[in-house]
C-alpha cells in the first residue's frame, strides 16, 4: 500500500477519534399554502449538468424515495422540478446533479436529514374559546376581560391578534398580540353602547382565521353625556294630557278627599272654612262690635300629608324576587376577578351537584358581578330550566344588564316563553339571536315552533325547510315537525 492511500484510509480514522461529530445541517423550512411548488437543484455550473434527481422523504429522512428525475434542455438554464403536493403535510427533499462528464452528487442514505423541507398546510387555524367580559368602566374606558384559545399545528411566535371595534364593527383596531391560548385584559375609548372584539390569528403558511366579533353592551351611564340626547329624551318621557286625565273631570289622578297611606284611608285636606261660633253667627252684619275670634280649625298633624303625598307620587318599585328567589345581585356587590371569580363558580357548582339549590342559586347571582359571568350565567339558566322555574328564568334574564343578555340566555329566554305559552314573546327573543351565532339554528327552530302555535303555518313551514337541509340533531327534528 502506497503512503498516499494509506492516508486516505487513516485520515477519516483520526478524524472521528479525536474530532467531535459534525452536526448534520439543518435544513431550510419554507410553509406554504400552495400545493404546487419548484424545487430547484442548486448547483454553481448549470451548464455542466446533463440531469437530475429528486429524492423525497415524508418521515425526515428515516426513508427516501426516487420520485423525478429529468435531463437537461442544453441551454444551461438551472434545472427544477415540479412538485404536487398530493395532501399537506411535511415533505423533505434531496437533489442529486448528474454532471455531463458521468460525474454525480451522492443519494441520500436511510437516517439523512432532508436539504429542504416544505411544509404545505392548507387549513386555516381553529377556534377554540372567545370569551369577552366587560370588567369596569372609567374616564371614558372601558376595561374588557378577554379569554381565547386556537389550534394549528404551524403556530409561529405570537399568532394571535386581539382587534376591537367602536363603530359597530365597521373598522377594527388591533389591541394585544399573544400566544394561542391566554387572558389579557384591554382597554377601550368610549365611543358609542357596544363594543366588538375579535380575534385573528395566522399561521406560518399565511393561513388566516378571524373570529366572529364577541358584542359587550356598556350600561347607559357609561356612555358620554349629550345634553340636546337627554333633554329629548326628558320631553319624550313627559305625559300627555290624556294620561294626566285633561278633559276628563270625573277621572283625577288623586281624588280631593282621600289618599291611601300604608293600607288605610286618611283625611287629605282640612276644611277651607272653619264652623262659626255661636257669637259671630248671631251677630248682623252690619254689626260695628269687634267680632269674636274664631278659633282655627284643628289641623292635621304635620307628618301626615306627606306620606299620602309620597305614595301617590312615588313610581312602583321592581319586584327582586319571583316565587320567592331573588333575581338580581345587591347592587353593592363587589366585581371578583381572577382566581376568585374561578373559586366562586367551583363553589356554585358543588353546591349545585350536591342539591343544595338554593345556595347555588345566591352564588351565581353574585357572579353576574365578576369575569366569569357569563359561563355562571349558562349554568344558572341550565339549573333553573332543571328545576322548571321558568317564571324566575324569564325575570331573571329581563332584569340582566345588556351585557350579559347573550345569545345563550336570549334563546333560553324565548324557550321559557314558549313553554309557558306566548308564543309572541318567544317569537320576539328568538328573532334576536344573532345569525352568527352558535344559538342560531336551536333559536330558527324555536322561532319556527312559535309562529305555528301563532297559526302562521307558511312561515314556520318556511324556516322548518331551511333548518331540515342539515344533518345535525336541529335538521331531525325541523324534518319531523315540517
Amino acid at each position: 500500500m502506497t503512503r498516499l492511500a494509506c492516508l486516505a484510509v487513516l485520515l477519516p480514522a483520526c478524524a472521528l477519534a479525536g474530532d467531535p461529530p459534525l452536526p448534520p445541517p439543518v435544513p431550510r423550512v419554507i410553509h406554504t399554502a400552495q400545493a404546487a411548488h419548484t424545487i430547484r437543484v442548486e448547483h454553481s455550473d448549470p451548464a455542466s449538468l446533463a440531469g437530475a434527481l429528486l429524492f423525497v422523504t415524508q418521515d425526515n429522512g428515516k426513508s427516501w424515495q426516487k420520485a423525478q428525475e429529468i435531463t437537461a434542455s442544453g441551454d444551461g438554464g438551472a434545472l427544477a422540478f415540479p412538485f404536487v403536493a398530493a395532501a399537506d403535510g411535511a415533505y423533505g427533499f434531496w437533489t442529486v446533479a448528474l454532471a455531463r462528464d458521468g460525474r454525480r452528487d451522492a443519494e441520500p442514505l436511510p437516517g439523512m436529514p432532508p436539504k429542504l423541507v416544505l411544509v404545505v398546510d392548507r387549513t386555516p387555524p381553529s377556534l377554540g374559546r372567545l370569551d369577552v367580559t366587560l370588567g369596569s368602566v372609567a374616564e371614558r374606558q372601558a376595561t374588557l376581560a378577554v379569554s381565547w384559545q386556537v389550534s394549528d399545528p404551524n403556530f409561529g411566535e405570537e399568532p394571535v391578534t386581539i382587534e376591537a371595534s367602536t363603530d359597530e364593527g365597521k373598522s377594527f383596531s388591533p389591541l394585544r398580540s399573544g400566544d394561542a391560548e391566554g387572558t389579557t385584559a384591554i382597554v377601550v375609548p368610549i365611543a358609542g353602547r357596544e363594543i366588538q372584539v375579535r380575534l385573528v390569528a395566522r399561521d406560518l403558511a399565511g393561513n388566516v382565521l378571524t373570529s366572529p366579533a364577541r358584542s359587550v353592551l356598556l350600561p347607559a351611564e357609561a356612555l358620554p353625556r349629550d345634553p340636546e340626547a337627554e333633554l329629548a329624551a326628558a320631553v319624550a318621557a313627559l305625559p300627555t294630557p290624556d294620561q294626566l286625565g285633561v278633559g276628563r273631570p270625573a277621572s283625577p289622578i288623586v281624588s280631593a278627599r282621600t289618599a291611601l297611606v300604608s293600607g288605610a284611608e286618611t283625611s287629605a285636606a282640612a276644611p277651607a272654612v272653619p264652623p262659626a261660633s255661636p257669637a259671630s253667627a248671631s251677630a248682623p252684619a252690619d254689626s260695628t262690635a269687634t267680632p269674636t275670634a274664631v278659633a282655627p280649625a284643628p289641623r292635621p298633624p304635620a307628618a301626615s300629608p306627606a306620606p299620602a303625598r309620597a305614595a301617590a307620587a312615588a313610581p312602583p318599585v321592581p319586584a327582586a324576587r319571583v316565587a320567592g328567589r331573588p333575581i338580581a345581585p345587591p347592587p353593592e356587590t363587589p366585581f371578583l376577578t381572577g382566581a376568585a371569580a374561578s373559586a366562586a363558580l367551583s363553589d356554585a357548582r358543588r353546591a349545585e351537584e350536591r342539591g343544595d339549590v338554593e345556595a347555588a342559586h345566591l352564588q351565581y347571582l353574585r357572579l353576574q358581578r365578576s369575569s366569569v359571568a357569563k359561563a355562571a350565567l349558562e349554568d344558572h339558566l341550565l339549573l333553573l330550566r332543571r328545576l322548571g322555574d321558568d317564571a324566575t328564568l324569564i325575570a331573571l334574564v329581563e332584569a340582566l344588564p345588556p351585557e350579559l343578555r347573550t345569545d345563550p340566555a336570549r334563546l333560553q329566554l324565548a324557550q321559557a316563553y314558549l313553554r309557558r305559552g306566548d308564543p309572541a314573546a318567544a317569537a320576539r327573543w328568538a328573532a334576536s339571536v344573532r345569525l352568527r351565532s352558535e344559538q342560531a339554528r336551536e333559536a330558527m327552530l324555536t322561532l319556527a315552533r312559535a309562529l305555528k302555535m301563532q297559526g302562521q303555518e307558511r312561515e314556520a313551514r318556511r324556516l322548518l325547510d331551511q333548518l331540515a337541509t342539515g344533518d345535525d340533531l336541529i335538521a331531525a327534528q325541523a324534518r319531523a315537525e315540517r
